[in-house]
């Protein structure tokens, strides 16, 4: 099952849905409380998902907003190249 939300994800483990993949930030609630089981998989080397810049495109940046806009494109361009290099565990053949 996919779902969109991650308290959609927490609400569905919590009842007996499965497992489920969040960041830990989502679920430090739960960790304390000890309401829910942290798996760890040795030999996951690597997760990525996508993430996204949003703001109001009526509203112009503040000059801080802009200048951590490029921060973020920068930081975008290195981790380009160095996939383009082929140094990143996304390049490796699993069996």
């Amino acid at each position: 099952m996919e779902c969109n939300s991650g308290e959609a994800v927490k609400t569905g483990v919590m009842k007996g849905g499965g497992m489920g993949i969040l960041m830990q930030a989502h679920l430090e609630n739960e960790i304390e409380k000890r309401e829910i089981k942290i798996l760890n998989v040795t030999d996951l080397d690597e997760m990525s998902v996508s993430s996204f810049v949003i703001y109001r495109k009526s509203q112009t940046l503040s000059d801080n907003a802009q200048m951590f806009l490029q921060v973020l494109k920068s930081m975008h361009r290195k981790a380009k190249n160095v996939e383009l290099l082929g140094h990143t565990s996304r390049s490796r053949q699993y069996r």
